[in-house]
C-alpha cells in the first residue's frame, strides 16, 4: 500500500487515463457517425477540425487530472464537488489494484505505439540517407532522384524528411512531363515542404494511433487529404488554372497506377494519387467547401469535456462492483 502525496499523483494519473479512454471512445463515436461529412468543409478549417479530434482526449485528460487535484487539495471546494466528481480514498493507493492494471496497462500501451512508432522513424532516416546518395540537386532543397540505379522508370515525386526537409521527383517523372507539369508537381511538393507536412503527418498519425484501428484509418485518410488538398490549392494561379492542376494530378496518377512507393508513407507528402477522386472534384469546383462553425465546435469539446468528467466516479464504482479493490 502506498499512501501520502505519491499515492495521490498515482491516482489522479489513473483518473487521466479513465477520462483519456471515456473522451477517446466519445470522439471515436463522433467521427464514425459524422466521418462522412467532414469532407465538404473548408480545407482549412477541416485540417484544425482533425488536429483538435487527435489532441482532445488528451487535452480532456489533462483537464480532468488538474480538475481532481485542486478539488483533492482544497477541502472547501471538495465538498461542493463531492456530489457529481469524487475519488474514494485518494490518498491511498494499493499495488493489487485495478488502479494499478489501469496505469500498467496504459504505460504499455503507449511504450508499444512509441516504439514502433520510432522504429518507422529510424527506417526512415535510413531511406533518406540512401536518396541523397541516388540524388542530384535541382534547385535549393528539391533533389532528382536518380530512378535507374534501383532498375526502375518509376515516376513519382515526394517530400520527406523529419527536421531537414527535401523534395524529390524522379527521372522517370521528369522523362515524362512538360516543363509546365513539372513546375505544378515541384510548387505543389515545396507548398509540402513549407508546411512541414511530413513532420506534421507523422505527429498526426502517432496521436490517431491511440484510437481504434478503424476510427485511426478514417482519420489519418482525411488528414491525407486536406494536406494533398492544400498542396494543390497552393499552385494554382494565374498561369496554372486549377483544370490544369488536375490534368496533371490524373496524369501523374496514370503513371503510377501500378508502382509502389520508392519509400515509407508515414513519412511522405506526394504528389501520387491518394483520394484522388476528392482532389480531382475540388479543383474543377465540383465539391462546396464551407467552414466550420465555431460555435457547434466548443458545444462539442464541452460536451466531450463534461461526460468526461462526470463519469470518472461512475467508471469507478462501476469497476469496483466487478474487480476487488
Amino acid at each position: 500500500m502506498i499512501e501520502g502525496a505519491l499515492a495521490l499523483w498515482l491516482n489522479i494519473t489513473a483518473i487521466a487515463v479513465l477520462s483519456f479512454i471515456a473522451a477517446n471512445t466519445i470522439v471515436s463515436l463522433f467521427v464514425a457517425v459524422f466521418d462522412a461529412k467532414l469532407a465538404l468543409f473548408e480545407v482549412k478549417s477541416r485540417k484544425y477540425a482533425l488536429w483538435l479530434t487527435v489532441t482532445l482526449p488528451w487535452l480532456v485528460a489533462l483537464f480532468v487530472a488538474c480538475y481532481f487535484a485542486f478539488i483533492s487539495t482544497t477541502p472547501s471546494f471538495a465538498q461542493q464537488s463531492d456530489a457529481y466528481a469524487h475519488w474514494h480514498h485518494m490518498e491511498e493507493f494499493s499495488i493489487s489494484s485495478w488502479h494499478s492494471f489501469t496505469l500498467l496497462m496504459a504505460m504499455a500501451v503507449m511504450a508499444a505505439i512509441l516504439l514502433k512508432k520510432l522504429r518507422v522513424l529510424h527506417k526512415h532516416q535510413h531511406d533518406l540517407a540512401l536518396l541523397k546518395q541516388m540524388s542530384t540537386p535541382l534547385s535549393g532543397d528539391t533533389y532528382q532522384l536518380n530512378t535507374y540505379q534501383l532498375n526502375t522508370e518509376q515516376s513519382s515525386a515526394f517530400t520527406c524528411g523529419f527536421i531537414n526537409q527535401r523534395c524529390y521527383i524522379t527521372s522517370g517523372l521528369l522523362d515524362r512531363t512538360t516543363l509546365d507539369e513539372q513546375q505544378v508537381i515541384l510548387g505543389h511538393e515545396q507548398a509540402h515542404m513549407l508546411a512541414r507536412d511530413p513532420l506534421k503527418k507523422w505527429i498526426f498519425n502517432l496521436l490517431a494511433t491511440f484510437f481504434v484501428t478503424p476510427v485511426a484509418a478514417r482519420l489519418k485518410l482525411k488528414m491525407i487529404l486536406a494536406m494533398e488538398q492544400h498542396a494543390d490549392n497552393a499552385v494554382i494561379n494565374t498561369e496554372y488554372s486549377s483544370t490544369f492542376v488536375a490534368a496533371t494530378l490524373v496524369k501523374i496518377a496514370r503513371l503510377n497506377a501500378t508502382e509502389n512507393s520508392l519509400i515509407d508513407n508515414e513519412l511522405v507528402a506526394s504528389f501520387g494519387a491518394e483520394i484522388l477522386e476528392q482532389r480531382v472534384y475540388s479543383l474543377l469546383g465540383q465539391l462546396t467547401l464551407k467552414p466550420i462553425s465555431r460555435r457547434l465546435t466548443l458545444t462539442f469539446m464541452i460536451i466531450v469535456v463534461s461526460v468526461s468528467l462526470y463519469s470518472i466516479d461512475g467508471i469507478h464504482h462501476l469497476i469496483e462492483t466487478l474487480f476487488t479493490h
